[in-house]
C-alpha cells in the first residue's frame, strides 16, 4: 500500500527511482543545523531549507535506501527551537513510523531521555499525528473488509 510506505495519498506520488539524486537532497537539507544562537537572518535561511526537506518526506515518505537516516534526521528537527520546524518534523515523523509499528514507535518518541522542552513538544505532536494516522488507516481498512 502506498500509505504505508508513506505517501499521504493527497499529493502527487514522488518516484525516488526518477529522481535518483532527491534523497542525497534531502539528506543534506536535512543535516542542516538551525543554530539558536546564530544570527536571524542565518536562522531563517536555514529553516528555509529544511522546511521544503521535511514536507517532501511528510508528503512522499523517506526513500527506502535513505529511511534509517532520515529518520534520525526528523527526530532531531523535532527538538528545533521553532515551533513550525517541530510541527513539520511531526507530521514527517507519521510517516517514517511504519504502521505496523506505530504502538513501538509511539512508545519510542514517548520514552526519549532527552530533557529538552522542545524535543517533548515535538515528540508529543509526533505521537498525535501517528496515532490520527493509525486511526484513519484502521478505519479505512475496516471500510474495506
Amino acid at each position: 500500500m502506498a500509505i504505508e510506505a508513506g505517501w499521504d495519498g493527497k499529493s502527487i506520488k514522488i518516484s525516488y527511482d526518477k529522481y535518483p539524486t532527491l534523497p542525497d537532497l534531502l539528506i543534506k537539507l536535512l543535516s542542516e543545523e538551525v543554530d539558536a544562537k546564530a544570527e536571524i537572518k542565518s536562522d531563517i535561511s536555514t529553516v528555509e531549507s529544511v522546511f521544503p526537506a521535511l514536507d517532501i518526506v511528510r508528503r512522499a515518505g523517506p526513500p527506502s535506501r535513505s529511511r534509517d537516516e532520515i529518520y534520525k534526521l526528523v527526530i532531531h528537527h523535532l527538538g528545533s527551537r521553532v515551533w513550525n520546524v517541530r510541527e513539520m518534523a511531526a507530521h514527517a515523523m507519521s510517516v517514517l513510523v511504519p504502521q505496523d509499528r506505530w504502538a513501538e514507535g509511539t512508545k519510542e518518541l514517548l520514552e526519549s531521555q532527552e530533557v529538552s522542552a522542545n524535543l517533548r513538544h515535538g515528540s508529543l505532536m509526533a505521537v498525535k499525528f501517528i496515532l490520527e494516522r493509525q486511526t484513519v488507516m484502521d478505519k479505512d481498512s475496516a471500510l474495506g473488509s
